[in-house]
């Protein structure tokens, strides 16, 4: 194999509890991530020479940043550096999902990324192997190596599979307006958080149940700073959604329509 085409899909969450701050500086939480095919971006990659170097390269959504901060590029050269069976590569990265939305696209990339080297070098690694390499590059990142409902603890990175029942359809729908989560954590207030309440009894519930207890901690924050945000969510529940929310830490909205 020389080359590899794949799809990198995104999430949203249904409920996102805020626990608390730990002494690393992340905070605790708990969520339900749900897998989103309908937006995903797309990522090639080729194995070539090693007398010429690794090449990156990003169309689509304008991403931010220096390359080495792409979180693509550091799944390789992370991925690289415990495997050196890992050669010179060109990746191609056509970025469809929405950046600074809450979906994930990031991370989803950095996951696919060392999928998809594992795969072209034949490392033959799965998803025992990738999951600590994944929690390095960011705390969702190893969610994205599954592709299914999954309950998050921890950081975002201890899951659990969750019986998620499936909607008919899911609607999202993104403004434009990036949101960066560093900042969102910023402007929380933990006592506004569901510190010491557990997410999980509460999605084992009726979907019909959700919209009275299954919040986003981050939405009240955002949504004072955003009112838009608000009038879209609102505007979901007014079209017939069963539930409605704001995902990760926005700008996404989204509503399921069971």
């Amino acid at each position: 194999m020389q080359n590899l085409t794949l799809e990198c899909h995104a999430k949203i969450n249904v409920g996102l509890f805020i626990k608390g701050k730990r002494p690393d500086g992340y905070h605790d939480l708990e969520t339900l991530f749900v897998p989103v095919h309908q937006y995903h971006d797309v990522l090639y990659l080729e194995k070539i020479s090693a007398s010429y170097p690794s090449a990156f390269v990003f169309g689509g959504h304008k991403v931010q940043g220096a390359q080495e901060d792409n979180l693509v590029y550091r799944a390789y050269q992370l991925l690289k550096s415990q495997y050196p069976k890992v050669g010179n590569v060109r990746i191609e990265l056509q970025k469809n999902i929405p950046v600074g939305a809450g979906l994930g696209g990031g991370s989803s990339n950095a996951a696919h990324t060392l999928v998809g080297l594992s795969q072209l070098f034949k490392l033959d690694l799965g998803v025992k192997e990738l999951l600590p390499l994944a929690a390095q590059l960011g705390s969702d990142v190893p969610f994205f190596l599954y592709d299914e409902p999954m309950l998050a603890t921890g950081r975002g990175e201890v899951l659990q599979k969750f019986d998620f029942a499936k909607p008919k359809t899911i609607r999202i729908i993104t403004p434009d307006v990036q949101i960066n989560t560093a900042e969102a954590y910023q402007m929380l207030n933990l006592a506004d958080c569901h510190t010491g309440q557990p997410l999980r009894p509460l999605l084992e519930q009726s979907p019909d149940t959700w919209r009275r207890q299954v919040v986003n901690d981050f939405e009240k924050p955002v949504f004072d700073r955003y009112p838009e945000l608000a009038g879209i969510k609102e505007e979901l529940y007014q079209s017939g959604a069963t539930y409605a929310g704001m995902s990760g830490s926005g700008s996404a909205v989204y509503g399921l329509f069971y």
